[in-house]
């Protein structure tokens, strides 16, 4: 499917200039490793 492709590019693929350069699956796993 070429939804779930997209997605997991945009999501673990691409920076984010509003999240420092870092891509939201970062930010997702480093939020999980504090609780």
């Amino acid at each position: 499917m070429e939804l779930n492709r997209f997605i997991n590019f945009y999501n673990t693929v691409k920076p984010h200039k509003s999240l420092n350069n870092a891509t939201p699956y970062e930010i997702l796993s480093h939020y999980f490793e504090l609780t």
